[in-house]
């Protein structure tokens, strides 16, 4: 088929509206020549360019993030489909980026400008995928077409907006290249997702009524709440959706970064600062009006919260475990200690980014989810990767490597099992142990000074002297510096043992040394 027949049995009238470009930031479009696509070279190019120009679909990636893998997978392929012309480009193998494929959306672009475009929106969404280039009957003897794959547990999904139906092209030959997310990209199974955990836009619009009949009765005007159901109608005109500002705070309602005075309508009516006190004092100031007023719209009916989630019954048994893993690090086992603390961080790690964005809808519930990741990572520094430098700068040497692991994921706070996932740690192996004796002195304890803007300080906690475990092969002896009377358990039974727990909105230090907790 030549290349003029192609285009037009592949042609579509595209959308030319406009109301998407805010999304996408102009820039000079200049395509850049691939080479032979016959090797794999190309592929490898595609999937450098899928992370280097990412940024520029992160705006329009929250849009077309649907409620599961198979709604996502259906938007973007749409909203290509759509939006994008198709223009084959015959042997010049020209790549385009997201920003330049946009420019010249209305003349079209080929099939791996397409992929990259795709991928790009499904690296914003920490999806995994793949890029996929084929041999087809009808050019048996060259790769002719790439696309993109999604693994969906025993399925795969296919995302080709070349086409009029988004259903995988014959081929007699496919080469596959991973578009490898960094280690927090996470999907689980396809089809264990409950619907009662979305809440759709009907829910939402009963909470804000509910909101307005409160409003009412504070004796807020009848002007005031005609203004503020057409600011909103008019912000979920602008974004399709309630992912807008909707706050109350002391100057005013916030409604898509406008403030909107509330006005009394009488004399019954509180005015001033008054009338917030009495909004948020009424009885009937649930907590699902609270949130919405806090966080927004989108966030009736959330099952969690930012300032809810680190008291969970689902993040105390984390934070127990983590606890538990990290009691009596000695140097017989430092290296396994650090590898299961490692694995059990970035488990939990994964697990909350795959959450925040595939199943939490509220925008309180994925706020929740990004603090609690916020809180792990910086955990994960103070306990392993700290823990870790103690050691070595103590001459102990370490094999690092990275290897992943296929887990069983967990369905929210519940601790259900729902699906298994893969996800990427570091083995630590410690080599060359000696008994060289490790004096524990203030500036071994490190201590997290903020992790949000409302977290405190932890205080400084005082120190002991301990040593390092070795015990020689086939004796009883153990080497080293005499062990004290006090405080001589290994590292993690003793002052090492610090644990960062996000609770109750700050973190609470906790130490196993009971003579030396000075922070209880």
């Amino acid at each position: 088929m030549s290349i003029a027949t192609l285009n037009s049995a592949l042609y579509r009238n595209v959308k030319t509206h406009t109301k998407y470009d805010r999304y996408f930031t102009k820039t000079p479009c200049k395509a850049t020549f691939l080479g032979s696509y016959t090797t794999t070279g190309g592929m490898q190019q595609m999937v450098e360019w899928a992370f280097k120009y990412k940024n520029f679909t992160k705006e329009i990636s929250k849009k077309l993030k649907g409620r599961n893998l198979k709604e996502t997978v259906a938007n973007i392929y749409q909203f290509t489909y759509d939006h994008i012309q198709y223009q084959a480009d015959g042997y010049d193998q020209q790549l385009r980026s997201p920003s330049c494929t946009w420019n010249v959306r209305l003349e079209g672009v080929d099939c791996k400008s397409y992929s990259l475009f795709v991928s790009t929106i499904l690296t914003n969404l920490n999806i995994p995928h793949s890029f996929r280039k084929v041999k087809q009957p009808s050019s048996p003897s060259r790769w002719s077409h790439v696309y993109v794959q999604i693994p969906s547990g025993n399925e795969t999904l296919i995302i080709d907006p070349t086409l009029r139906v988004n259903t995988e092209v014959k081929y007699i030959q496919k080469e596959d290249m991973e578009v490898k997310l960094d280690y927090y990209g996470l999907h689980g199974a396809e089809g264990t997702e409950k619907s009662e955990e979305f809440i759709n836009d009907k829910d939402r619009l009963g909470g804000f009524s509910k909101v307005l009949q409160l409003f009412k009765k504070k004796g807020i005007s009848e002007s005031t709440l005609t203004l503020i159901n057409e600011k909103v109608k008019q912000a979920y005109s602008v974004n399709n959706s309630f992912d807008f500002d909707f706050k109350l705070t002391r100057k005013g309602l916030i409604i898509h970064r406008e403030l909107i005075q509330l006005e009394s309508s009488g004399l019954n009516s509180p005015i001033g600062g008054g009338l917030f006190e009495s909004i948020v004092g009424d009885i009937e100031f649930t907590k699902e009006i609270g949130n919405v007023l806090t966080y927004g719209l989108n966030s009736w009916g959330a099952s969690q919260t930012p300032a809810s989630y680190p008291g969970s019954d689902g993040f105390k048994a984390y934070l127990a475990e983590i606890q538990k893993l990290q009691g009596g690090i000695s140097a017989s086992n430092i290296g396994q200690k650090l590898t299961r603390l490692d694995q059990y961080f970035n488990f939990l790690i994964y697990q909350h980014y795959y959450w925040m964005n595939n199943i939490g809808r509220a925008y309180s519930s994925r706020l929740a989810m990004n603090n609690a990741i916020v809180t792990l990572r910086k955990m994960r520094g103070e306990i392993v990767d700290k823990t870790y430098n103690l050691f070595k700068n103590r001459g102990v040497n370490f094999i690092v490597k990275t290897t992943s692991t296929n887990e069983m994921m967990l369905w929210k706070a519940s601790l259900t099992k729902f699906g298994r996932g893969n996800y990427e740690h570091r083995q630590f192996k410690a080599t060359n142990l000696s008994p060289t004796a490790i004096d524990l002195t203030p500036k071994d304890v490190h201590t997290v000074d903020t992790v949000n803007d409302t977290t405190p300080t932890i205080p400084t906690t005082t120190t002991t002297t301990t040593s390092l475990d070795n015990t020689q092969s086939g004796s009883n002896t153990t080497t080293g510096t005499p062990k004290k009377n006090v405080n001589q358990a290994g590292i993690g039974g003793g002052t090492l043992a610090v644990l960062a727990l996000a609770l109750g909105g700050g973190f609470l230090l906790m130490n196993n040394n009971k003579e030396s907790n000075t922070n209880k």
